[in-house]
């Protein structure tokens, strides 16, 4: 598989968040692209070194997102983030939308990485991802998860209400998202973001899906049940939660805990769908610990 190093992607810098500790990024950052065996081309980031935590992002969101995390969690860890097809600065392909294939392309990347003792870490979407790649290739490579902010099961009904609510709610909810992106952001925070935070609205705008592929992959998100894959899950596995979460109930996270081998539940109290962002020291802290328990 091919990889390529690009140390100056086109239009990254209208896109990029502000970075803390941007010298130490920049110093120890790889920025590359491989490309995927249906010839997608997929761009990734490899900061630092020691046990390998991946991010795998929620719907429509870029590997920006993590910015607060990774000055911090590449002092003792290797941290790779990538941005899922379509999205940010991986190719707008003309297929591929879909759970299965984005989870094939997950699997060539820690294939192409030659990863293994990962600590696998999904936020919304990217959890459904995680849990998919644990059903189609196991859990040999992964160390550990931590899972954030999602429902093992989207729709509510007859005995399960710890989803985001039912399908005649959540469809036209798709439609108005991925029509206008921006609208999502003040879904995700208890607080109105501040100046330092103006970087959200203009990156999902450029960097988002394509509208008919972001609609046909968020109604296929909507119908996922994990629920059964749960008691199956066997390696340590840490779910946060934002107790404010606008989209889900914080119990849903308690029962992937429950049901998982190894679950541990945390919930960030002042957050809503972004713990990582709202509460990130903490969240830091925890994430830190995690990984520490897993040598």
């Amino acid at each position: 598989m091919e990889i390529n190093l690009l140390f100056h992607p086109s239009n990254e810098r209208s896109i990029l968040p502000p970075l803390t500790s941007c010298l130490l990024i920049e110093k120890e950052r790889v920025m590359a692209t491989f490309t995927t065996n249906d010839n997608v081309t997929l761009y990734y980031e490899d900061h630092g070194s020691g046990l390998p935590i991946v991010f795998v992002n929620g719907w429509n969101m870029s590997l920006r997102w993590w910015h607060k995390q990774i000055p911090v969690l590449t002092q003792k860890y290797r941290v790779i983030t990538f941005d899922i097809r379509g999205i940010g600065l991986s190719e707008k392909a003309t297929h591929g939308y879909r759970l299965s294939r984005l989870t094939h392309d997950l699997h060539e990347l820690l294939n192409a990485l030659n990863l293994s003792d990962v600590l696998l870490v999904g936020w919304s979407l990217g959890v459904h991802l995680v849990f998919s790649y644990l059903e189609l290739f196991g859990a040999d490579r992964v160390r550990g998860l931590v899972l954030i902010d999602q429902s093992p099961c989207n729709i509510n009904s007859q005995g399960w209400n710890l989803g985001a609510g039912n399908r005649e709610q959540l469809v036209p909810l798709s439609t108005m998202l991925a029509n206008d992106i921006g609208q999502i952001v003040p879904m995700m925070f208890v607080q109105p973001r501040g100046e330092e935070d103006t970087w959200m609205i203009p990156s999902l705008v450029q960097t988002s899906l394509p509208v008919e592929p972001a609609i046909d992959l968020h109604l296929e998100y909507l119908d996922q049940d994990w629920r059964d894959i749960l008691p199956t899950i066997t390696v340590p596995t840490l779910v946060v939660f934002g107790k404010q979460d606008h989209f889900f109930p914080w119990q849903a996270g308690s029962y992937i805990a429950d049901h998982v081998v190894q679950g541990r539940f945390v919930l960030f109290e002042q957050s809503a769908h972004c713990p990582f962002y709202e509460e990130a020291v903490r969240f830091n802290q925890e994430l830190l610990a995690f990984a520490a328990s897993l040598a």
